[in-house]
């Protein structure tokens, strides 16, 4: 199997990185100014954003594309060369009826449809979201861990004949769904068959990983100068999965500002997701799991083990 330094970055580049943002907690104009800096220091990344308001009690809260002055923003972050992904189509759970008309006004407001879409904790609607995106037996154990860590385990958005079906409107509008998220820098070595397509969740076109940098704390532990070397040396590929609109990040702390200028002054492909995968899919192969279900399974423990680690 192609390992992570098999791939050539584009123009003499040595290793590739990007952020994929869930939108939770953005509000203008705290988020522009982390925006502001990640453009400054030449960081282009992805974005997701809900186009419609929560109808009833949202989950984390953050501004939509319903809200004019942020739909301008966001439109203004795409122009400059970031990427707006979709987060679900709302900060709520929503039923396919809802869902379809998040769809349109997302292709209406941004002028096409996004070719990613990251799931939100709480939506219903979550496609193979929880256990679903594992194979048995960590399928059941990982059921188990939730259930005791009081969360819910089950999502619809896959399940034909539920309220919350989607499942074909993601597979003919979205390209990529993001899956499990690992603490290595180097995100293509942890997860090597990314972007992989696996015939038993037919409703997502591809996966990809990312690396976790949830918190600002979580976020700069990762891009530590020790990280930042070894993703240099090994030519790999990170996709950092965050919540910049935390009140975290938007203080722009010494720490976070470091190590971002720091990132941005080595050689990497600094690009939106997307573009990454695209590029990965395009030089390496696009991947079918079910040629390579050993090594799949393989991943799918060593990800419950990491989480179960991580909680001890």
């Amino acid at each position: 199997m192609a390992q992570s330094n098999s791939i050539v970055w584009p123009d003499g580049k040595a290793f590739a990185f990007t952020i994929v943002d869930d939108t939770d907690q953005s509000r203008l104009p705290r988020i522009k100014a982390v925006y502001d800096f990640l453009a400054e220091n030449q960081l282009r990344t992805t974005k997701t954003v809900w186009p419609l308001r929560p109808l009833g009690k949202p989950i984390t809260g953050g501004e939509t594309l319903e809200d004019p002055e942020y739909r301008a923003w966001v439109q203004s972050l795409r122009s400059a060369g970031f990427e707006i992904a979709m987060h679900g189509v709302s900060d709520e759970t929503s039923t396919r009826d809802r869902v379809i008309q998040g769809l349109d006004r997302m292709r209406e407001f941004l002028g096409a449809d996004p070719e990613m879409h990251v799931n939100h904790v709480g939506q219903r609607e979550g496609m193979y979201w929880g256990s679903a995106r594992f194979d048995a037996p960590v399928r059941q154990l990982y059921e188990m861990y939730l259930r005791v860590r009081r969360q819910d385990p089950l999502y619809f958005g896959h399940v034909e004949g539920s309220p919350y079906f989607w499942g074909d409107l993601c597979r003919d509008r979205f390209r990529f769904v993001r899956g499990m998220v690992w603490p290595d820098i180097n995100t293509l070595r942890a997860d090597p068959l990314m972007p992989y397509r696996d015939p038993r969740r037919p409703y997502v076109s591809y996966w990809y990983s990312a690396s976790h940098g949830s918190s600002e704390e979580g976020f700069c532990r990762l891009l530590s100068e020790r990280n930042q070397d070894r993703l240099l040396a090994e030519g790999g590929a990170c996709i950092v999965y965050t919540h910049l609109g935390s009140s975290t990040f938007y203080q722009l702390s010494s720490q976070f500002q470091r190590v971002v200028r720091r990132l941005a002054k080595l050689p990497g492909w600094f690009v939106p997701a997307s573009t990454m995968l695209n590029y990965i899919g395009e030089k390496r192969g696009w991947i079918d799991v079910s040629r390579h279900r050993l090594a799949y399974r393989r991943m799918q423990w060593r990800w419950f083990m990491e989480q179960f680690k991580h909680r001890l």
